[in-house]
């Protein structure tokens, strides 16, 4: 997609190698367990005091650790009768699911009523044999819900640290679903869109990966909300959130995922492998930074491949 018509600075943009490199070489390997598994990632902040989504429970196996208690769930009609206290608990009456350790919106599941019949029996089979995270589902703030309502639409905010180990924004873009999908993932064939770091408002053109399709939108193809005219709320108060988070586990490159809740911006997840594709699909170059050149020259010893 860099090459369609009207994409300037190509020598802004990163190589699939350099990014790549970037991914297995940037930052101390051990520091990463924080951002692969979702469990860990939710204990490790929520002693920072920074605003998260309410994690409920997790599974290990047919093992499942709520917020006081653990059970043994080893049964389908177990499965759905822990799935009704969940909901039950849960203010906003419906639980979210998600792999511990899994990405780009894989095996998730939005639960408002307990699973029945194959439904329950594949949710089943995936708890014996993996890790979940089972979390209040984010009731998001209404302008987002007005551009998309099935799914809960994130931003990703890119931050990398300079020599001090200071953070700095790289670049941001919202994630927003389509077609009933209840996960915004672009690589689940959700739309991305540039997010303007200086004000929140969205850039006029969203874009879709080429394995959906590629094609680029300049409204929503389901609720016609037009992404110029877009602007997204408390972006001052998300621009903080990931600043505090990034202080707070300083590794080179993030992607940090926020949700706008009603009451604020939530921290959702943070990724090592930042999305460099969708970021540099939406805004350019991430070259273009002169700080972020020289932090990127520092981290891959000056060579460009």
């Amino acid at each position: 997609m860099l090459y369609r018509r009207g994409v300037e600075g190509i020598g802004d943009y990163l190589s699939d190698r350099e990014v790549q490199r970037l991914y297995e070489d940037a930052g101390e390997r051990r520091l990463r367990a924080f951002f692969k598994n979702k469990i860990l990632f939710h204990q490790h902040f929520a002693r920072t005091g920074l605003r998260q989504a309410r994690l409920l429970g997790y599974s290990l196996g047919t093992l499942f650790f709520g917020e006081t208690d653990a059970q043994v769930v080893d049964s389908e009609r177990q499965l759905a009768a822990l799935v009704r206290a969940l909901i039950e608990r849960s203010a906003t009456a419906s639980v979210f699911i998600k792999p511990a350790t899994g990405a780009k919106g894989a095996e998730c599941a939005r639960l408002d009523a307990p699973p029945t019949g194959e439904r329950l029996a594949t949710l089943y089979r995936r708890l014996q044999a993996g890790s979940f995270v089972f979390e209040e589902t984010i009731r998001q703030h209404p302008r987002l819900a007005a551009l998309c309502a099935d799914s809960v639409n994130t931003t990703r905010i890119i931050t990398y640290l300079d020599e001090a180990n200071l953070p700095h924004f790289l670049s941001a873009f919202l994630r927003v679903g389509v077609g009933g999908s209840v996960v915004d993932n672009a690589s689940a064939g959700g739309l991305f869109v540039a997010v303007d770091l200086a004000s929140g408002r969205l850039a006029p053109r969203a874009y879709r990966h080429l394995a959906a399709g590629g094609a680029t939108y300049t409204h929503h193809p389901t609720t016609g909300v037009v992404f110029a005219d877009f602007v997204l709320p408390a972006f001052d108060a998300a621009r903080h959130l990931v600043q505090q988070a990034a202080q707070w586990l300083p590794y080179p490159l993030v992607g940090w995922d926020v949700a706008f809740a009603e009451d604020g911006p939530l921290l959702v997840e943070g990724n090592h492998e930042t999305g460099f594709s969708a970021a540099e699909i939406s805004n350019g170059g991430s070259l273009r930074d002169p700080r972020f050149r020289a932090v990127f020259a520092r981290l891959l010893a000056g060579r460009r491949g």
